[in-house]
């Protein structure tokens, strides 16, 4: 029988981010430690205790922040092959990332209103 996940073992030290790319299908569960995980373009955000399990839904980056030294399995679909993972720095890099996350979607939601008054004045100035 062929297996159709693999499984990684990681730690991340307290304090530090580990940053996953395109890691849709993702299994992440926290054996041991509090990790905050948050993905791009995306306002959620989700803390996971001992035992805890989250699976990313989408492609982009993902961060996983440790509150404290956390112990991981990071279980991923074999034919999607394995994730992008960097171990980056502490908060000041996950608060900028997810800063970075929150302001574009807000320019997003932004844009769609201009967009969408930009056409209601031209629907209006056809009818008249």
């Amino acid at each position: 029988m062929e297996r159709t996940t693999d499984v990684m073992e990681t730690t991340i030290p307290k304090g530090r981010t580990l940053r996953i790319r395109d890691g849709k299908g993702l299994e992440i569960k926290v054996v041991t430690g509090t990790l905050w995980v948050v993905n791009e373009n995306d306002a959620r955000d989700t803390v996971l205790e001992a035992c805890d399990t989250l699976r990313v839904g989408r492609n982009g980056l993902t961060l996983a922040h440790a509150f404290t030294t956390v112990q991981l399995h990071l279980a991923y679909p074999v034919e999607a092959g394995a994730p992008g993972l960097e171990l980056g720095g502490g908060y000041r890099e996950f608060g900028a990332n997810v800063l970075r996350s929150m302001f574009a979607g807000w320019m997003r939601e932004i844009r769609g209103w201009i967009v969408a008054g930009t056409r209601r004045g031209q629907v209006g100035a056809a009818a008249r």
